[in-house]
Order: C-alpha cells, then structure tokens, then sequence
C-alpha cells in the first residue's frame, strides 16, 4: 500500500511537473514506516476473533417437537469480506416424534440475509429418548462480510417435511425464529495506522511540492536545471518531523476519535481516517508557514 502510494505521487506530480527525484533514503524511510502501518492495520482485521456460543431452543408442533441449537449471534468479523474465506457457523436440530411419523427432509429458508447455506441439513443419527424417537440433524452455514456494518435480526423458517404410516402424502411444519447478524467494525487500534499514514502522505507530498515551488520560483535556468537535478533529501527538520508524526497521529486521532462520526460502511470509514489525517496535518503545516510569514 505504501509503495503504490509513492507511485502515486511521483508519477502523477513529479514526473508530470518537470520532476525533481526522490532520494532513495526517503524512499525507503516512507516506505517502512507507511508499509508498517499498512501491516499493522491487516494484521489487526487479520488476528480478530469472534466468540462462539450456542444455545438450545425448542419449539412444540402438533405431533412432534424440534430443538434447535444455534448461535445466539452471528458475528461476522472483517477478515471475512469476500474473496477471503468465509465465517461459518454450526446449525443442529433434533427432532422428536413417534414411530409412526418418518422425517422426509428438514430445509433452511429465509428471504433476506447474508448467510449461504445448502438447501437442506444433513442427517446425522436417530436416537430413542423417552419412547420418542429423536433425528438429529446439521448444517454449516457461511457469511461473508459485505463491507457494511450492521446489527439486524432476519427471519428464518426450518421446514420439516414428513409423513406417517396412516397417511402417505408428504406434510410440512414450518418453525419461524428470529436469528440476529452483526457485520463488525474494524478496531480503534487498525484506524489509528490509517490515521498515520494520512500524516506521512501529508508531509511526502509537502517535500514534493516545496521543491517544485522552489524550481518555479528560480528564474536562472542554469540553477533551475540544478535544483531540478537534484533528488529530494530529508534534513534534520524533516526527521524530527517524521519522529513527532506518531505523537501527531495520536493527537490528531483523538480528534478523529472524538469529533468524526463513523458511518455504516467501512470503506468510506477507512477514507474519513486517512483524509482526517492528511488534513490535519495540513492545518499545521499552514499555521506553521502562516506564523513564519
């Protein structure tokens, strides 16, 4: 992310604005710390984990019953957005019924989420509890984050199909639940790197253009063609600069934490964060040249 950033800059300002080059120490400085930053970030989406606990619910029909075991709450974690791998969930149900009742299938069905599932749940056993006998069955569902941050409750319908030994033709029960899915936000600790790294493309992009200032600005073509051959170095004023960045970025992202609203997607949450930050360093870096002026 870092190195396409410096891409960025150098191709579509420096190159196109009769160019002054980029020494290599800034390169590699920027590069670093802005690649580390970008690391940090993925490793935090990359490293969350969701708890997973399960709960029984049962339901009582007409001639049988059926004990779902399920989630309580589907959490879906970042690292899931598509084309990563999926987040999975476990779904079992347990249905209890007489002898004279056979369980033909039991399908999954609902008409709004995010979850993908086959279309029915695979047998597993049969049991007898209590001169009842129980069918057990189960599921792995997957969910894929959709880049939208979301706490809702869908509807969802098992369907048990069966018949018994007086009648022959196939019969439905429809059990409805409600089952709750939250899509989760990236960590505090993932925007403040994106925060950083606003700051740093702030001050690459200050040193490129200073120095295209001070190449417009000469007009002896002989020192115009030696500023313009000369690469862009860091001196001490920019180092300390580079070293105060991370204590600018936790300043600037107490701001961001306290006055931007983040909103429901997390793409243009990641924007508000980089554009909080290159912003914000920008307001110093005109309030620094203004009291100098």
């Amino acid at each position: 992310m870092a190195i396409a950033i410096l891409n960025i800059v150098y191709k579509n300002i420096v190159n196109r604005l009769a160019g002054p080059k980029l020494d290599t120490s800034v390169i590699i400085i920027f590069s670093v710390i802005m690649g580390l930053s970008a690391i940090f970030t993925f490793s935090s989406v990359a490293v969350e984990s969701v708890p997973v606990n399960h709960f029984v619910e049962k339901v009582d029909g007409q001639n049988m019953s059926i004990l779902i075991d399920r989630e309580p709450t589907i959490l879906v974690p970042l690292k899931t957005v598509t084309p990563f791998p999926p987040r999975s969930t476990l779904i079992q149900v347990s249905i209890n019924h007489n002898d004279n009742i056979t369980i033909e299938a039991v399908k999954l069905s609902t008409s709004d989420s995010i979850l993908s599932y086959p279309e029915k749940f695979d047998f597993v056993n049969s049991t007898t509890v209590s001169g009842y006998q129980r069918d057990h069955y189960s599921m792995l569902a997957y969910a894929n984050h959709n880049l939208e941050i979301e706490n809702s409750t869908k509807q969802y319908t098992i369907d048990v199909i069966y018949s018994n030994s007086t009648n022959n033709i196939p019969q439905k029960w429809s059990v409805p639940f409600s089952w709750p899915i939250k899509t989760m936000n990236m960590s505090i600790f993932a925007y403040f790197w994106i925060v950083l790294i606003g700051v740093l493309v702030s001050r690459l992009l200050s040193l490129v253009l200073d120095k295209l200032e001070e190449i417009q600005q000469t007009q002896d073509q002989k020192m115009k063609d030696l500023i313009t051959s000369q690469a862009i170095v860091l001196n001490i004023n920019d180092y300390v600069w580079i070293t105060f960045s991370f204590i600018i970025a936790i300043l600037i992202f107490s701001s961001f934490n306290e006055q931007v609203e983040l909103t429901t997607n997390i793409i243009i949450n990641i924007s508000l964060a980089f554009g909080f930050g290159f912003g914000f360093d920008k307001v110093l870096e005109v309030a620094k040249r203004f009291q100098n002026t």
